[in-house]
């Protein structure tokens, strides 16, 4: 996954130098006058998989007063902090720190953005270099470099690899939490509706655990005494039945009552 990297920095700090070394091309224009970069300017780095931007000429509208200048690097600043998903803080590391360098730390440290703190110029060892300022700043250790002979470019870019790599991670584990914290609520509002409509079940019960039985002339919605089977008609007693008065106890017929046979019954030859 690409991410943004942005370099930011008072001017002539040698922010344009570092671009064309991170780069491997010289894309942004590099001079001692400061604001001589007009607009933001980006270049793909296949080498940790990241977008690099120079912020140099943002805001920069020709003056070299104090205010302009200041003016010029906070909007650098707050375009990187919008943008970027991590920032090269550059300073000057033969001049030592200005005011304007502290009051940039101080936009970049609220905005909680990964920083990494670039010590560019150093070219004639660490000795030189105004290291003892650079810690103040409080982004840890500060990464010695000279942006114009290459001195420290090969640990600049593998902080910066490892600072890609842990934002992606950190991206990756947020996106699953996210995705887990919304299985979790929809799984909640389940049981809740499931809960809800339990209760209201049991509100509409009798108080005694079960409905009352109706009638069964009440029974899917008819009334009456239940219908007989067969003809439809109701069945008479069985005295009054046709043929019943011919009929004498039970086994008797129109021949008469069957005669005892003491032998027993008759066997089929």
């Amino acid at each position: 996954m690409s991410r943004i990297v942005a370099i930011v920095g008072r001017p002539n700090v040698g922010k344009s130098r570092l671009f064309n070394r991170l780069a491997r091309k010289r894309i942004s224009i590099v001079h001692d006058q400061p604001g001589v970069t007009r607009d933001v300017i980006s270049a793909e780095v296949a080498e940790g998989s990241y977008t690099l931007l120079d912020t140099g000429g943002l805001g920069y509208r020709g003056e070299d007063t104090p205010a302009a200048l200041t003016k010029a690097s906070e909007q650098q600043v707050e375009f990187a902090m919008s943008a970027a998903d991590l920032i090269l803080f550059v300073v000057d590391g033969l001049t030592g720190l200005s005011s304007l360098d502290e009051k940039i730390a101080q936009l970049l440290r609220r905005s909680k953005k990964q920083v990494l703190l670039v010590v560019n110029k150093a070219d004639f060892g660490d000795e030189k270099v105004a290291l003892d300022e650079a810690y103040k700043l409080g982004f840890g250790e500060p990464l010695r470099v000279s942006a114009e002979h290459g001195r420290g470019e090969a640990d600049l870019r593998a902080a910066i690899a490892a600072a890609a790599l842990r934002l992606y991670e950190e991206a990756r584990e947020a996106t699953a939490a996210a995705h887990a914290a919304g299985r979790e609520e929809l799984r909640l509002e389940i049981k809740a509706r499931a809960d809800a409509a339990a209760a209201a079940e049991r509100a509409e019960r009798p108080k005694d655990g079960g409905a009352p039985r109706k009638p069964f002339g009440d029974r899917g919605g008819r009334g009456g005494p239940r219908p007989s089977f067969g003809s439809g008609r109701p069945s008479a007693p069985r005295g009054d039945r046709p043929g019943s008065a011919d009929r004498g106890p039970r086994g008797d017929d129109a021949r008469g009552p069957r005669k005892f046979n003491p032998r027993g019954p008759r066997k089929s030859p």
